[in-house]
C-alpha cells in the first residue's frame, strides 16, 4: 500500500533531464517520510460490497482502515485531508495533527452516466491536489466495458482511465471537465498524478500492462486549468527498464503502477 503526502518542494530539473532517476529518488524519499502512516493504514474495510461506511466521528489514526491513501496539507484551511479508496466513491477524513481524524465523509460519487453508457464500477488511487486556488481530484475509473480486441488466455482489456475533476473546496462538490477519461480513452491508464515543472502542469501516469504487457510510466502536458491534455503522451520508461525488475511469474509481463511524485 502507498500513502501519498503532497507538499511544496524545491525546484527540480526539467522532465527531459534524468527523469527516471528523479522519479525513483522522489518516490523513495516520500515513502520514507510516511512509513509510519503506511503501517497504520491497511485495507479499507468499508469498501467491500455489502458494507456501509462508518459513522462520521473522531478516529485515532490506528483505527482507520484504508488503502491507496493520499493526504493533502491544505494551506487555505490549515487542515489535512486524507482520501482513499471507497469502491465507487471517494471518502475523506480531516485532521489538524495527523493523529486524530474526523470522518469519513463522501466527497465524490460518479453519476451513473458520467461516461455515458459505460458504467464506472470502481475508483482507484484517488489523489487530491491544490493548484492555483482550486482543488482537484485525480481518479482512476475502472469499468467492465471490453475493448473490441481481446487476447486468448489473457485478462479482460477494458475501458479504464485517469480523470481530473475540479472544485472550489476540498470537500467538493467535484465536477468532471468531460464525460470521458482525461487521457486518451483507447489507452488503459491508471494512477494519474500531478507534476508541475517550470510553471507547466503535467499528468504522470501508467499505461496498464494488461493492455501492452510491458507496462510503462508516461507523462502528458495539461492545460493550465488541468481541464484537458496538450499534445500526445510521452513515455518515460518501460516496466522492464530497471535491471532489478523481474517478469510476473503468472503472466510473464512487467507491471507499472503508482508513479506519484
Amino acid at each position: 500500500m502507498v500513502v501519498r503526502i503532497f507538499y511544496r518542494s524545491g525546484k527540480y530539473k526539467p522532465l527531459k533531464r534524468n527523469i527516471f532517476t528523479k522519479i525513483l529518488n522522489t518516490m523513495i524519499m516520500k515513502k520514507l517520510l510516511v512509513v509510519c502512516l503506511a503501517y497504520f493504514l491497511p485495507i479499507l474495510s468499508y469498501s467491500q460490497p455489502g458494507r456501509s461506511a462508518p459513522e462520521i466521528r473522531q478516529w485515532h489514526l490506528k483505527e482507520i482502515r484504508m488503502r491507496d491513501v493520499c493526504i493533502l496539507p491544505d494551506p487555505v484551511t490549515e487542515t489535512y485531508y486524507m482520501i482513499g479508496m471507497g469502491r465507487r466513491n471517494v471518502p475523506v477524513y480531516t485532521s489538524k495533527d495527523l493523529v486524530t481524524w474526523e470522518g469519513p465523509e463522501i466527497i465524490f460519487t460518479p453519476a451513473e452516466d458520467i461516461w455515458g453508457d459505460i458504467r464506472v464500477v470502481n475508483i482507484w488511487a484517488p489523489e487530491m491536489h491544490y493548484y492555483k486556488g482550486k482543488y482537484y481530484l485525480f481518479l482512476t475509473f475502472d469499468t467492465r466495458n471490453r475493448f473490441p480486441e481481446q487476447w486468448r488466455n489473457w485478462l479482460p482489456r477494458v475501458t479504464r482511465g485517469s480523470q481530473v475533476l475540479v472544485a472550489e473546496h476540498p470537500k467538493g462538490p467535484y465536477t468532471p471537465f468531460e464525460n470521458r477519461s482525461t487521457l486518451p480513452p483507447d489507452m488503459m491508464t491508471l494512477d494519474g498524478t500531478l507534476w508541475v515543472e517550470d510553471g507547466i502542469p503535467y499528468m504522470v501516469f501508467c499505461h496498464e500492462w494488461v493492455q501492452i504487457k510491458n507496462g510503462t510510466v508516461e507523462y502528458v502536458q495539461l492545460e493550465d486549468d488541468l481541464s484537458k491534455t496538450v499534445g500526445e503522451p510521452m513515455k518515460l520508461f518501460d516496466g522492464s527498464d530497471g535491471p532489478w525488475v523481474k517478469k510476473s511469474d503468472q503472466h510473464g509481463c512487467h507491471v507499472t503502477d503508482g508513479p506519484y511524485l
